[in-house]
């Protein structure tokens, strides 16, 4: 029966965090998606050494190294959208 009850408040703490990451994001005004990385996403995260070979099986610094490269990319994007004439703005 302690058995059960450890494994119940194991899981009471991870949702207590998970709730409490929520409500940071929450007031930041951000949102999480789920994004599916392909093996062309991986090669580019190692060709620009966001990811090393043997950190493509962490889940955590796969994640990390994908928020690197979307930060890069829109960084990129909105330079080519400042540098036109017509901007879209």
């Amino acid at each position: 029966m302690r058995e059960v009850t450890a494994r119940s408040a194991a899981v009471r703490q991870r949702r207590a965090e998970a709730t409490r990451r929520w409500r940071e994001r929450l007031d930041r005004g951000a949102a999480v998606y789920p994004v599916e990385v392909d093996g062309e996403t991986f090669a580019l995260m190692e060709r620009l050494r966001l990811l090393q070979g043997a950190d493509a099986t962490s889940r955590a610094r796969t994640a990390l190294a994908l928020g690197k490269l979307l930060r890069r990319a829109l960084a990129a994007l909105k330079r080519e959208l400042d540098a036109r004439p017509d901007n879209f703005a």
